[in-house]
């Protein structure tokens, strides 16, 4: 909690965390695979456990992106969350 009242880990977080999966949970549906794997890729971040539970519902619980979650291929919801889980700082 200290961190997150830090301003500059909030904007970090947001920035290189949480927007970064909203636009791949909404992009992902009409990307090719080779695209969905380089954005991936391309995405270079490192969770703490608390991140990755905050983050997960975005992935794949009923909250504010439903919407953009609704018909998201099973495997990629499984590569994302693959990558909370597994790219720990």
């Amino acid at each position: 909690m200290a961190r997150w009242q830090q301003k500059p880990y909030k904007k970090s977080f947001l920035d290189n965390k949480a927007l970064p999966l909203v636009t791949i949970v909404s992009k992902c549906k009409s990307m090719s695979d080779e695209d969905f794997d380089q954005v991936m890729a391309e995405w270079d971040a490192k969770f703490y456990e608390a991140e990755a539970q905050v983050l997960r519902p975005m992935v794949q619980g009923d909250g504010l992106l439903q919407l953009m979650q609704k018909n998201l291929p099973e495997a990629r919801v499984l590569a994302i969350l693959n990558k909370l889980d597994t790219d720990r700082v």
